[in-house]
């Protein structure tokens, strides 16, 4: 629950290796700017995380939109390229204790262009995937929507993933998130210190249901970087140095808690646009002196949470696992 994407933000953003990156001081956790009636909204989020822990079970319903946008200009030529990660998951969370299991279904589809003068190339690959972790034992079973001999190879039938994030392929369905089950809330002294303002409104689910919707916002390069630097992975330098010279940064978690203060719906954007970058000093060995890029980064995210603890099949391993 709760989650901003920071493992595929930072590794969709990340295009070379820096060396002397620039370097944004990151807000000290505690110099919060919110007021008492922001904080006692980010008071009831957090306790909303606690009843979401308390399930013994639950229904997600999750859409993950990822675009990236860079232009690269070098001696008067201008390539355009685009990135586009589009990810849907539909899930069954059963909490065990201390951990979780889950049984969801995954469709992830990647599109990527380029468009210099009048050559436009256009790549799309579509993966299907059922995946199911079950007493620490993630188990997947993959495919291609449309198989080509130039893919990565992907096993056939159900297999035991070890490591998702160090599969080519696997890796795209953000199936390491779901394992690890880290969110951004939970952190709090990050968030309350990090966030830059907490509104509420009201507002109604799609099936009619009254809600609170609690947004917090972190508005500003300093504050997605703090963000960052509290994530597992840490702040990558290619996005720092990015993050240095940006015209816009920001994150957004919208949190929609129903009477009883169930999060019903959580939606997640995030922006960072940079123009004018010395392509160069971001990456000596790789780019010539000349190069300069404009780069975009969206993303948006929105879970919808129901069946809170109902009758369900218990999850079970697959009845055969390829060697």
């Amino acid at each position: 629950m709760m989650r901003l994407m920071t493992r595929l933000t930072l590794s969709a953003l990340v295009l070379v290796s820096v060396v002397g990156a620039a370097v944004i001081p990151a807000r000290a956790q505690g110099d919060s700017p919110l007021s008492a009636d922001e904080q006692a909204l980010l008071d009831r989020v957090f306790a909303a995380r606690e009843v979401q822990d308390g399930y013994t079970n639950y229904h997600e319903d999750a859409t993950q939109l990822y675009v990236r946008d860079t232009v690269v200009a070098y001696q008067g030529q201008t390539q355009t390229q685009q990135q586009v990660t589009d990810l849907t998951r539909t899930a069954v969370y059963v909490q065990t204790g201390d951990t979780r299991d889950f049984s969801a279904t995954l469709t992830d589809t990647e599109t990527s262009s380029r468009v210099q003068g009048a050559q436009e190339d256009v790549n799309t690959v579509t993966v299907n995937a059922d995946a199911i972790y079950l007493d620490g034992t993630l188990y997947v079973n993959a495919e291609y929507a449309e198989p080509g001999p130039d893919l990565p190879a992907l096993a056939e039938g159900w297999i035991v993933v070890d490591d998702p994030d160090a599969d080519e392929i696997l890796s795209l369905l953000g199936l390491g998130d779901l394992v690890e089950d880290t969110a951004l809330f939970d952190d709090e002294a990050l968030v309350r210190s990090a966030a830059t303002s907490v509104t509420v409104e009201p507002g109604t689910t799609e099936d009619g249901t009254a809600v609170d919707v609690i947004t917090v916002a972190f508005d500003g390069p300093d504050s997605v970087l703090a963000i960052m630097a509290g994530s597992p992975e840490g702040v990558n330098p290619t996005v720092e140095a990015i993050l240095s010279v940006a015209s816009e940064a920001g994150m957004a978690l919208s949190v929609s808690l129903d009477a009883d203060n169930n999060a019903l719906e959580v939606s997640s954007t995030m922006v960072i646009a940079a123009e004018g970058i010395d392509g160069h000093t971001l990456s000596p060995d790789q780019l010539p002196e000349g190069v300069t890029l404009d780069l975009r980064f969206d993303q948006q995210q929105t879970q919808a949470f129901s069946d809170f603890d109902a009758e369900i099949e218990p999850i079970v391993a697959p009845g055969v696992v390829a060697e």
